[in-house]
């Protein structure tokens, strides 16, 4: 419960919840006297920020940092080195109960290894295109979920939950929970999904980590290191048509079947041992963000789930038409930040 000022009022902590001041005490340091709170930090959740002052690190240094893990993961000769590399990434917050029941939990021997060869897990880069600063956890969280967990073809998988599905979860989530104010699910998703500066569970930059991370994860999946892999898609072409390769390879390259994976991820039980998984992973997500009395999508009254449905495929489509729009923008910018922080 939390007292905050409200005298003997509690309230709940949010689902969601990170930190929590349990303690507030008093600390004397010579002749000064004052109070600290003590915190509890929520094991698998936001690990907060550490530092104000780093710098966001541009893309070509991003490529050189996956190089130097690439070469840690070699020399430590046991596991996929592309796996391993992923894994380390992911480690600090998608190692929890639910993510390894989906794809397994990281090597903890690597990542010691890593941790004694003085490198760190990097929290954000600059996307040389966009100018955005994502999220490499995020991104290696997908990639590594598409590279364990494919989807097979026409179906879904806990790879899809590890990226694009599990967003699209807990954006529904949210919605529900603002259900009030938003009565439209197709209002909500075009005010919330994919949008830079908006907050949401969904938004531009986790849109770009789950497009980036599942390309990726094809390319290390079709022959490629993850080095050749991230240096391709920054340095080289890929960013550039992201969404557009995106929408072809995990969708078909069309709106209608981008708007029934939408409604299969939100409301099937694969038939494979993995349906169990996907099935309670689905509730955990969807009630995380919605609360424990949301209403699950396969019981939304009328067409309102096709309706949700089709908001997602269009607003992937509309990203693919801008970002085509935008070509010569984003190879401009590609030129002037791949390097500079």
């Amino acid at each position: 419960m939390s007292w905050g000022f409200s005298g003997n009022l509690g309230y709940p902590l949010p689902p969601n919840w990170s930190f929590n001041q349990v303690k507030e005490y008093q600390v004397t340091n010579g002749t000064d006297t004052f109070w600290l709170d003590r915190d509890a930090h929520r094991v698998g959740s936001d690990p907060g920020q550490g530092s104000v002052n780093k710098p966001v690190e541009p893309a070509d240094s991003f490529v050189n940092y996956i190089q130097s893990l690439y070469d840690l993961a070699k020399a430590y000769g046991k596991g996929d080195p592309n796996q391993l590399v992923m894994e380390y990434i992911r480690s600090d917050i998608y190692d929890d109960a639910t993510w390894r029941g989906m794809i397994g939990k990281v090597d903890a021997g690597f990542v010691s290894y890593v941790n004694d060869h003085n490198l760190t897990i990097w929290t954000e880069f600059k996307d040389p295109f966009t100018g955005q600063f994502l999220g490499p956890e995020h991104m290696m969280a997908t990639a590594n979920g598409q590279y364990l967990k494919p989807n097979p073809r026409g179906d879904i998988s806990l790879g899809d939950v590890a990226g694009w599905g599990g967003d699209l979860m807990t954006l529904y989530g949210e919605w529900r929970r603002d259900h009030d104010s938003y009565a439209s699910g197709v209002t909500y998703i075009n005010d919330k999904m994919g949008k830079i500066g908006v907050a949401s569970s969904f938004g531009f930059t986790d849109l770009v980590e789950d497009a980036d991370g599942y390309l990726i994860a094809q390319a290390i999946r079709g022959g490629k290191t993850i080095v050749e892999a991230v240096r391709d898609h920054y340095q080289g072409n890929g960013g550039l048509t992201r969404f557009r390769d995106y929408m072809k390879q995990r969708f078909g390259g069309t709106i209608s079947e981008a708007a029934a994976q939408a409604k299969k991820i939100l409301t099937d039980t694969p038939a494979s041992t993995d349906g169990v998984i996907l099935v309670s992973g689905r509730a955990l997500l969807i009630q995380k963000f919605g609360g424990m009395a949301t209403l699950m999508p396969h019981l939304l009254p009328g067409g309102q789930l096709d309706d949700w449905c089709n908001a997602f495929a269009n607003n992937l489509a509309q990203h693919a038409s801008t970002e085509t729009l935008r070509r010569a923008q984003y190879r401009a910018n590609q030129q002037r930040f791949l390097s500079q922080k």
